[in-house]
This record gives C-alpha cells, sequence and structure tokens, in this order.
C-alpha cells in the first residue's frame, strides 16, 4: 500500500487495536466478582516494513491475553470437588438415615420395645405384658428387615452410580490421552 490508503489504513488497525482494548478493560471491571474469571490483557503487535521505513499498522488486534493464576484455579477446583463430595455424602446419608427413621421406624420400634421391657421388668408376673413385649419385638424384628432392604437398594443405587461415574472418567481420560 502506498500514499493515503496505507495511513488510513494503518490509522484503522490502531483504532481497532483501541477498541478491542476498550473492550478487553470492560470485560475486566464487569467480570472482577465473577468466580473463577481470569483478567485478560491486549497484546497488540505492530507490523514494520522493514528497516527505516514507517510500518502497516497493529498485526491482530483481537490478540487477548488471558492470565491465570494456576495456584488460584487449583484451589477453586479442590474447592468445587470437595464441595460435590459433601452434597454427595450428603445425600447419601439422608437416604440412610430415611431408611432407619422412615421404613418401619427402627428408632421408634426400639425406644418402644425397651419401654414396655422396662414395664414387665417391673411386674414380671404380667403375662398381657410379657405379650406386648414379644409384639415389640417382632415390630423391631420389622423394622430391621425393612430398614435393611432400603439400605440394600441404596447401596446397590450407590454401586451402580460409581460404575457409571467411573466408567465415563475413564472415557472422559481417553479422550485427554488422545489429545
Amino acid at each position: 500500500m502506498s500514499g493515503l490508503t496505507g495511513a488510513i489504513n494503518t490509522a484503522l488497525s490502531g483504532i481497532d487495536a483501541f477498541e478491542e482494548g476498550i473492550q478487553t478493560v470492560g470485560n475486566n471491571i464487569s467480570n472482577q466478582a465473577t468466580p473463577g474469571y481470569a483478567v485478560r490483557t491486549l497484546m497488540p503487535e505492530t507490523s514494520a516494513y522493514g528497516s527505516g521505513r514507517a510500518g502497516s499498522g497493529v498485526i491482530d488486534p483481537a490478540a487477548v491475553q488471558r492470565a491465570a493464576d494456576s495456584f488460584a484455579a487449583g484451589r477453586l477446583n479442590a474447592a468445587t470437588s470437595a464441595n460435590q463430595a459433601a452434597q454427595t455424602l450428603s445425600a447419601a446419608l439422608s437416604a440412610i438415615d430415611q431408611s432407619l427413621q422412615g421404613n418401619g421406624d427402627v428408632h421408634g420400634a426400639a425406644n418402644q420395645f425397651f419401654a414396655d421391657l422396662a414395664t414387665l421388668a417391673s411386674n414380671p408376673t404380667n403375662s398381657s405384658q410379657g405379650q406386648t413385649v414379644i409384639a415389640d419385638a417382632q415390630n423391631i424384628v420389622s423394622a430391621f428387615k425393612s430398614a435393611a432392604q432400603d439400605l440394600t437398594q441404596q447401596f446397590t443405587s450407590i454401586a451402580t452410580t460409581m460404575q457409571q461415574n467411573v466408567a465415563s472418567a475413564n472415557q472422559l481420560l481417553k479422550g485427554l490421552a488422545t489429545i
């Protein structure tokens, strides 16, 4: 290019670089509180014709470099992983709690059994109280059986989910190894 057209193109490339810089700074400001956002910096390069001659403007004004803190990114990944593990554990413990309280109410059945057993201990010759303790014992056995069935289902579900997650992780790792 020569003359006025070359000068206009050179100036235009500088204006494009300036516009990209303004957009980059705007993005940095608007995302400063966004978790995981890394500051970006414009890295413009000028082109030169050769020694002693004016350049032809800015090369690729869209060359934006992302500044990332690997320590902070690692901490964020670890915190996210720990949070997910805690949520998974909480869900599993809630399911176990529901198995023990909701299915046959092991706690309630045990409390009733021991309360009636204490009453029988104070009057061991009371045959109707003896029958009540036997019925309570049968109730507690039924509650434990019901809870055991539910816990077995929970453990089977957890094992299936873990197998699926391991298979998924293996697929992702194979893909990463290929890359």
